[in-house]
């Protein structure tokens, strides 16, 4: 059985930060759209991203 995770990270510039992963895609999307409207100090809210990861 394969396994797919959604991973949030920040990346501007030369910056990449790994936040979370997620193994459901609604929370992963819940939890990108609550970090985009509060995002870190120092950071901008188009920063924030999520991709999907099939782990095998």
């Amino acid at each position: 059985m394969e396994k797919i995770i959604t991973v949030i990270y920040y990346q501007q510039a030369t910056t990449f930060r790994l936040i979370k992963a997620f193994s459901s895609p609604s929370r992963a999307a819940d939890y990108l759209h609550m970090i985009q409207q509060a995002p870190f100090p120092g950071e901008e809210p188009s920063g924030y991203q999520q991709q999907i990861l099939h782990l095998n």
